[in-house]
């Protein structure tokens, strides 16, 4: 993540292994990923975590994906925010949802964001209660 982190925001690992809230996100997205579910699962497969930020609403996981062992996306999805339409209902954050976004920069994935619905504070460690259905949302194909 290529930005000036706020001495509010907290690192927080594990590196470079995914967290179970962030396993249970990209099982989440399964059939949710239409044309490009296989590309994105090769991705994820072949991804590691470079940094993680709990900013005390949500959080931010930087991830750098092995290009050799993996294809981008088409370049229509370019740089842009793809959304994961569902939410996680998780234990410790008042509300109980978390929502998704996928970040990709020249066709790979560089980042996944968490966040609040509200104000809630998140904690370290989210206990996870359910997670729905994530359906992205992509531009079209020219």
């Amino acid at each position: 993540m290529n930005v000036d982190v706020p001495s509010t925001w907290l690192r927080c690992g594990p590196f470079p292994q995914f967290t179970d809230l962030e396993r249970a996100f990209f099982r989440a997205l399964q059939d949710g990923a239409g044309e490009l579910q296989s590309i994105i699962e090769a991705q994820v497969s072949a991804c590691k975590v470079t940094d993680r930020w709990n900013t005390h609403v949500g959080f931010y996981t930087s991830l750098v994906v092995d290009t050799a062992r993996a294809p981008p996306v088409p370049s229509y999805v370019g740089r842009s925010v793809v959304g994961g339409g569902g939410s996680a209902e998780v234990e410790q954050v008042e509300g109980g949802l978390l929502g998704f976004l996928l970040f990709f920069e020249d066709g790979y994935l560089t980042c996944l964001e968490g966040y609040t619905f509200g104000v809630s504070e998140t904690p370290d460690d989210l206990t996870i209660l359910r997670l729905g259905q994530h359906e992205l949302s992509l531009p079209s194909p020219p």
